[in-house]
């Protein structure tokens, strides 16, 4: 994600009651990006200035001698620093190597002219490493202006797949009125989107990322960014889809500019209807909409709150299909501190590790200065102060404590964020079996192996009853068991017609069902996009006991369909059964010995060692006459 750091760097002046001031904030993501020779694989030279840092490119084979990339920024910017993100994923670090990074005046008809600075890197061949989270910051000795920069090999020749990057940003100064203050903002949608699509993507400047409603939407589909602060707009960016694909998606839509209302979207003050004939704006990497003041004469370029609203009716499946939108303006009033994504519940299993994360931003401030704490139930943790939060490796109490992140800024009130769950999978890494064949030799296991993107099913030519079985390894009340289907979008009929159902133990192996759920029984089913689940609670069989040591999925079908129960994850959540602890007493009474227990089962044996079996209808408190011969007895728990 492309960063904004909010520094000043001018003098304050006054305009219209607020103060106008010079800040430093990456310029790239709105300058047009060129190389004077091919990409390997096909990869586009927007990847340069897209805010994805994870997004990787490089140069063919073959390459010319002075390779370069190009970044035309569009007009002058003093610019301050340079950013290079190599390649985030620890391959081939030696790919960004003996290059000059350098900034250019244009020629006096646009394209790159005199360089103005300059500097050479990595020249002895060394290189910046591609761990996650690296990147080069190239700080000018003095600011220089310049409209462009390049990034040139000075190899000769110049290797395969040379310029191995993901991501450059320019940090430069511009006046208030230039800064994207939509970035990082609150974003929401009226409607479910397709997916595991996030409103946010709307304002991350990630122009790789992208959201579009899911099918069946209602008139009135529309998303909402609250900037936080009031604004006097210079113009709102919206780009759609960057890939080429299904421009048609956006398509007769209104944004419109709204006022604050108590902490709600108020009244409309500014609108302007877009491809109201059907038309649309492309897809292709930087295509965009261009929004100014003109486009509504009588309105007011100013408000708190955008809105985007299909005008379709009905509205097509997968509507208002964006990228990225931009709201570049003047904020007035004091900097206000906004959460724009909430922490979210999170999930482990035993031994594992779970994070917690909130996006914040300060609307109208230096987001710089903002400062974090996290809590667990309501308790500072020691030096958790980052914008992320991972634990210690879990155990069972962990369950249910909630987490929460308290942002600070220099003259505002203290923000706290909503709580988040830990969840723990009590299904993580437990026994799990088929009783038939599973598909090209998978594992049984990964159903319960933590990673929702494994598939399984199984193989063809299967018998009836083919089934699942997980053996949590100790009795739990069950709060919810969720079930994941294939996540990629492939093949949702082999999930359907499947009975979920909650068994005891016996002696060790799956015992009586005490619960269960039949699921699908009409064909249909759950679908195999992504985050798709299926969630089982208790009031699915109000007579059954959603408790238990086992869990088991059956395919109802006969015959069973080839590469039946297909599936990525099984997950687990509720508590350990809490039971009284042992105890025997044993007493004499009328010539009888006499045994009483309040929990377990009774169980006797000729010696110590065993084998040891149940005491038939014994229950306490229970009584034998002695025989004369040794006879030994203890408790089983249940």
């Amino acid at each position: 994600m492309s960063r904004v750091h909010s520094l000043v760097v001018g003098l304050a002046v006054w305009a219209g009651g607020f103060l106008v001031q010079a800040e430093i904030v990456n310029v790239a993501p709105e300058a047009t990006p060129a190389a004077n020779a091919p990409l390997w694989g096909g990869r586009s030279i927007w990847q340069l200035n897209n805010g994805a840092t994870w997004d990787t490119f490089h140069g063919d084979t073959a390459l010319p001698a002075g390779f370069a990339y190009f970044l035309d920024l569009g007009q002058p910017y003093s610019i301050h620093e340079l950013r290079l993100y190599p390649r985030q994923d620890g391959c081939c670090p030696d790919r960004l190597s003996n290059l000059r990074v350098s900034v250019h005046q244009d020629d006096g008809a646009g394209a790159i002219g005199v360089e103005v600075w300059g500097a050479d890197l990595f020249t002895d061949g060394s290189n910046p490493g591609s761990a996650p989270g690296t990147v080069v910051k190239v700080t000018l000795p003095s600011a220089q202006t310049g409209r462009w920069v390049q990034i040139k090999s000075l190899a000769d020749p110049v290797p395969n797949d040379a310029l191995q990057m993901t991501e450059l940003e320019v940090m430069a100064e511009v006046p208030a009125a230039e800064v994207n203050r939509a970035l990082g903002t609150v974003v929401t949608a009226n409607q479910p989107l397709y997916g595991s699509f996030d409103p946010a993507n709307l304002v991350d400047v990630n122009r790789t990322t992208l959201v579009h409603g899911s099918t069946a939407i209602n008139p009135g589909f529309a998303y909402t960014i609250h900037l936080g602060v009031t604004v006097t707009f210079s113009r709102i960016l919206v780009y759609p889809r960057q890939d080429g694909m299904v421009p048609e998606r956006l398509t007769n839509y209104r944004v419109s500019i709204h006022r604050d209302h108590q902490g709600q979207i108020g009244d409309e003050v500014w609108k302007a209807d877009l491809h109201t004939d059907g038309s649309n704006a492309g897809a292709e990497p930087g295509t965009r909409e261009v929004l100014t003041a003109e486009l509504d004469p009588q309105g007011q370029f100013k408000g708190q709150w955008i809105r985007i609203l299909s005008l379709d009716d009905p509205v097509a499946d997968y509507a208002l299909q964006i990228a990225d939108v931009k709201a570049f303006g003047v904020p007035e009033g004091a900097a206000t501190l906004l959460i724009s994504k909430q922490p979210a519940d999170a999930t482990a299993g035993l031994g594992q590790i779970a994070t917690f994360a909130v996006l914040a931003t300060v609307a109208g401030g230096d987001s710089a200065l903002l400062t974090y704490q996290w809590q667990e139930n309501g308790v500072n943790i020691r030096d958790a102060t980052n914008a992320t939060y991972t634990t210690p490796p879990v155990v069972l109490e962990d369950a249910g404590k909630k987490y929460r992140c308290v942002l600070s800024y220099p003259g505002s009130a203290s923000l706290p964020s909503d709580e988040a769950r830990l969840r723990i999978n009590l299904a993580y890494q437990a026994l799990a079996y088929a009783n038939q064949p599973i598909y090209g030799g998978w594992s049984i296991g990964q159903i319960v192996n933590g990673a929702r993107g494994d598939i399984v099913h199984g193989a063809a030519i299967l018998s009836p009853g083919f089934r699942y079985e997980v053996n949590l390894g100790a009795p739990f009340k069950l709060d919810e068991i969720d079930i994941f289907p294939r996540q990629d979008g492939c093949c949702p009929d082999r999930f359907s017609n499947v009975r979920v159902s909650v068994h005891n133990d016996s002696n060790g192996q799956i015992g009586d069902a005490v619960w269960s759920v039949d699921l699908f029984t009409d064909g249909s089913n759950a679908g195999s996009g992504p985050g798709v689940v299926v969630k089982l609670t208790a009031d699915l069989d109000p007579t059954g006991k959603f408790e238990g040591p086992w869990v088991r999925l059956a395919a109802l079908a006969d015959p069973v369909p080839d590469y039946a129960l297909q599936m990525s994850e099984l997950e687990v959540y509720g508590r350990l059964v809490e039971t009284p602890p042992l105890r025997l007493s044993i007493s004499r009474e009328a010539g009888a010995v006499v045994f009483t227990w309040q929990a377990g089962n009774l169980e006797s044996a000729a010696r110590v060692e065993g084998p040891w079996s149940p005491v038939t209808d014994a229950r306490s408190p229970w009584s034998v006459a002695p025989t004369g011969g040794a006879r030994f007895y203890r408790l089983r728990g249940q």
